[in-house]
């Protein structure tokens, strides 16, 4: 995933023009992939191991496997596992477009624009 990329592009804005102190003390909390994680546990009192997986669209899937894994090696007796993306920033829907990487040609039907396993596929939504 590239959660936080607002945030960095925000705080970067403020440093390149100057304005540094105008950064957040709170900015690398806001980053860290493990965040969500860490507010998790922290509200349900959870001890343990903590770990954010950051593998694009795979994280929740690979955020599974590994409690999976932690579980299966005797490092926990339980964990909570998930994933979350909100990469919806100006920035990072300019650098997907620029990859070459959102699907095109589906304005008029967006529900037929997901199709990963089609030939004829375009690109993800």
């Amino acid at each position: 995933g590239i959660g936080g990329l607002q945030e960095v592009a925000d705080n970067g804005v403020l440093v390149s023009a100057g304005r540094s102190r105008r950064v957040s003390p709170f900015f690398v909390p806001r980053v860290l992939a493990n965040m969500a994680a860490g507010h998790v546990s922290m509200r349900w009192q959870l001890r343990g191991p903590n770990h954010a997986a950051a593998t694009a669209c795979a994280s929740g899937a690979h955020a599974i496997g590994d409690a999976f894994r932690l579980i299966k090696n005797g490092d926990a007796d339980a964990m909570v596992a998930g994933g979350s993306e909100a990469s919806i920033s100006p920035l990072s829907v300019v650098g997907f477009s620029r990859a070459r990487a959102l699907a095109t040609g589906y304005a008029d039907n967006p529900a037929a624009a997901s199709r990963p396993f089609d030939a004829a596929r375009s690109g993800f939504v």
